[in-house]
């Protein structure tokens, strides 16, 4: 495993740490202290990101399975479709409050690192 591939397996292992982290600190602190609307925007930032971080598992195994199905999937508008909605996922956990905050916030640039890297699978 060359040193860039190491690399895009610390950052796609970071952001799900980032995420179940952020999570778990919305869930015992947060969700009763903030406002119903700022909950859950700070909660679809984390869906967004955890739907992201899925989606790439499911294009791994699906290459395992048939490499010509995964190469359909992935084309350039998907990719930045998929950019785009980490930075916002990356916006919208400006709404939560403390360390949460920062988790969620570097979950979703984290994932937009990742995309913008030039990945492979």
């Amino acid at each position: 495993m060359n040193s860039f591939a190491f690399e895009q397996l610390f950052i796609f292992l970071a952001v799900a740490v980032s995420t179940v982290l952020a999570y778990r600190g919305w869930f015992k602190t947060l969700r009763m202290q903030l406002p119903r609307w700022r909950s859950g925007t700070g909660v679809s930032s984390m869906l967004i990101v955890s739907v992201n971080w899925l989606f790439i598992i499911f294009l791994v195994v699906l290459f395992a399975f048939n490499g010509r199905w995964a190469q359909y999937w992935l084309d350039e508008r998907l990719v930045t479709v998929l950019t785009c909605s980490a930075f916002a996922a990356a916006l919208l956990a400006l709404a939560l409050r403390g360390v949460t905050r920062l988790l969620a916030l570097a979950a979703g640039l984290l994932m937009a690192l990742f995309y913008l890297s030039g990945w492979q699978i």
